[in-house]
């Protein structure tokens, strides 16, 4: 019976047949056979081999190298074999040992496995499983033994010797009995603890039988119906007051949020402005406002601004909804020509008692106030104006207000749906997020070029994968996937918390998650512009993880560079490490080099390398002149032809103090009919994963394009 050993391809191109290596099972190296039948000396292990695109390789014969270790990393093969193997399908066999013979000098000390295809290195070694060592046994039969018991010697004798070996008669009553009465030599411990040397308590175990009680809180006395607990008091009884019979008051969140939640407020509705007040009318001049549905009212006032010849001979009056009398807010008693008071407030009225009618209740209604001038200066002339409006401070059962950040662990719902996944928007923009990084939206799944269109329509574009890497760690966006500006490509399934779990090479009608970015750098201090390039900081030094770079430039309301800013600053001699780009930095080919050197293609985000943190000249969300706005993306220049490469589109963008455009921006553009070559360089440097990017950087584009093709380009903010 042979398991098998399975090969799992990974991507790689046609050039090259580099395989991962997983174990499915181990070869058995012995079957299941007589005891008397020869231990088989060879092992059944089985793989596929595959191209760059997942499709099985082309059938033929290919060299393979095989190898038994000790170790998993490192050390000398305890024994190898080369071997042809013939794959068929992608599929191929072949028998462990066939072509070297495996010792069993060999089996005892073997622990990993390792295989390596044509010229390649040999890929990560497999543990070996407890079935290959099996072989062993073939060992085991042989050994020569003296004094050794075997089977024959164990007959029916085994019955008649042994039964008596242990007499009932010969053991002690304790072995019979188990019970401790039973032992010889039992300890006298009569005086160890005599009845009346012990207090009641350990008699009992009742706590009323304790000396020194302390002295306990009386709170079946203390505290009556609706009072809850404020203190103790020295005696130990409760010091209690009202609380609503225990339960937090409806104003309380306050108080216990620390002062970060409040669902108290303060809202204004205002009267018509600037109301003309004509001299000796009888009856007056009247505005009216209609007051919301806010809340419960826990204080209101009336402000008025008010200007006149002789305030001391105004009268003024108020009603409120279903009032069938005024309140008299003013009568007059006051010098002067003007005063801007809050009566009920820091001024009282002059009559009626607006908290006893109007506390805990709802001011929703109409409300007209009346103001009269009982001096006659000029009859019909206009003696002055005022403004007014109330003012409430409501317990609000409709809204609240967070002060500080919100990080949530779970979903924001709303009416039960989850505002993530609804057709709303979900705006998140923290006073204290960088605002490079500030979230402009995140919203229901999209194609790609929905994706892009919406970001653009908000004056922002997709999210990069640092940007939404560190999005998703702070729980911003925790659900995945989604689309990033780059395509959102998960090279060997590395970058899911970046993009959330997006596919290798998935196509652009995918619906992902769209989370906006705006990438809005104000003014650093401290920082520097290189060649047209805003540079906030920079780790020349191979030492960041991934994680570790995002957050030095989200420290400093920034973004990673991209690629085409790499090369830039590469040129100008301000980074020449292996570089952290904003979409990861895979170097396809190692085409990328010039801008993020010799990065490893699919690079893990334990990796290190240096960055550096690039901001845009926009400092606001206004397309700055002389650029201009398609479609919601701020452009500085569109470049068509098929003439330009890499290099110098990089350079040309940042010379205008602009990015080359990102894949969305420019299927945005491509969209509008403003990008129309049939190849585009992009700020990720135009990787045409499987065509599929195509819908931004054109059909014209391969697969890890080099730096030096001819492509077009558009520069963007």
């Amino acid at each position: 019976m042979a398991t098998s050993l399975t090969c799992l391809c990974a991507g790689t191109r046609l050039a090259r047949f580099a395989m991962a290596l997983a174990l499915a099972g181990a070869g058995a190296l012995l079957a299941a056979v007589p005891a008397s039948a020869a231990v088989p000396a060879t092992a059944l292990i089985e793989g596929a081999l595959a191209t760059s695109g997942g499709a099985p390789a082309a059938d033929g014969n290919y060299g393979v190298k095989l190898g038994l270790y000790k170790e998993a990393i490192g050390g000398s093969a305890l024994w190898s074999e080369q071997a042809s193997v013939a794959v068929a399908t992608g599929q191929f066999q072949h028998a462990l040992g066939s072509a070297a013979p495996l010792g069993q000098a060999v089996l005892l000390q073997a622990a990993y496995i390792g295989i390596a295809v044509g010229s390649d290195p040999e890929l990560p070694r497999k543990p070996l499983h407890a079935v290959l060592y099996a072989a062993r046994a073939g060992t085991a039969e042989a050994i020569a033994c003296s004094g050794c018991i075997s089977t024959a010697h164990l007959d029916a004798g085994l019955q008649g010797d042994l039964k008596n070996a242990v007499k009932a008669s010969d053991l002690a009553d304790v072995a019979k009995s188990g019970a401790y009465a039973d032992l010889q030599g039992l300890p006298n411990l009569a005086s160890y603890a005599k009845t009346a040397d012990l207090k009641k308590v350990a008699l009992t175990g009742s706590y009323t039988d304790l000396s020194g009680l302390p002295v306990m809180a009386k709170v079946d006395s203390a505290c009556g119906t609706n009072l809850v607990v404020k203190g103790i008091k020295a005696d130990g009884s409760l010091d209690c007051t009202a609380g609503g019979g225990g339960t937090l008051p409806a104003d309380g969140i306050d108080d216990v949020s620390n002062g970060l939640i409040f669902n108290t407020f303060v809202d204004s509705k205002a009267g018509t402005s600037d109301v003309q007040i004509p001299d000796f009318a009888g009856p007056g001049i009247t505005d009216t406002l209609d007051f919301p549905d806010i809340g419960t009212a826990q204080k209101l006032w009336v402000a008025i601004n008010l200007q006149n010849s002789d305030i001391s001979a105004i009268k003024i009056e108020l009603y409120g909804p279903g009032m069938s009398a005024p309140y008299v807010v003013y009568g007059g008693g006051k010098s002067g020509n003007s005063f801007n008071l809050k009566f009920n407030d820091d001024t009282p009225l002059a009559q009626g008692d607006m908290n006893k009618d109007w506390l805990g209740k709802n001011l929703k209604g109409l409300w007209s106030l009346t103001v009269k001038d009982s001096k006659d200066n000029v009859t019909g002339n206009i003696d002055g104006k005022f403004n007014w409006s109330i003012n409430v401070q409501t317990l609000s059962n409709k809204k609240i207000q967070i002060k500080g950040d919100l990080i949530v662990d779970g979903k924001i719902l709303s009416g039960g749906n989850d505002l993530l996944q609804a057709s709303a928007d979900f705006a998140i923009c923290s006073t204290t997020a960088a605002p490079d990084a500030c979230t402009a939206s995140f919203s229901k799944a999209r194609i790609f070029m929905d994706a892009a269109k919406h970001c653009a329509s908000l004056k922002a574009d997709i999210c990069t994968d640092s940007q939404s890497f560190a999005a998703r760690r702070q729980t911003i966006f925790a659900i995945g996937p989604g689309w990033t500006a780059s395509f959102a490509d998960n090279d060997g399934g590395k970058w899911s918390a970046a993009n959330g779990g997006t596919a290798d090479d998935h196509p652009p009608t995918s619906l992902y998650m769209t989370p906006c970015c705006k990438n809005v750098t104000p003014p650093q201090p401290g920082e520097q512009k290189v060649s047209g390039i805003r540079v906030l900081k920079v780790n020349n030094n191979n030492n960041a993880t991934w994680e570790q770079a995002v957050d030095a430039c989200m420290a400093v309301n920034a973004d990673l560079c991209d690629k085409g800013s790499y090369y830039v600053l590469r040129q100008n001699g301000i980074v020449s490490a292996k570089m952290w780009a904003s979409d990861h930095s895979d170097n396809d080919s190692n085409y990328s080099s010039s801008a993020i050197s010799n990065v490893q293609d699919d690079p893990s985000p334990n990796d290190q390398h240096g960055y550096a943190c690039c901001a845009t000249d926009r400092t606001t969300l206004a397309c700055p002149p002389p650029n201009i706005e398609v479609a919601g993306v701020c452009v500085a220049k569109i470049f068509n032809s098929n003439s330009y490469a890499f290099t110098t589109a990089a350079s040309s963008c940042a010379s205008m103090g602009a990015r080359l455009c990102s894949v969305a921006q420019t299927a945005v553009l491509r969209q509008a009919g403003q990008v129309t070559a049939s190849a585009s360089w992009t700020a990720s440097h135009s990787d045409n994963d499987g065509q599929y990017p195509s819908v931004g950087v054109g059909t014209g584009v391969s697969d890890d394009s080099s730096d030096g093709q001819g492509f077009s380009y558009a520069c963007c903010f």
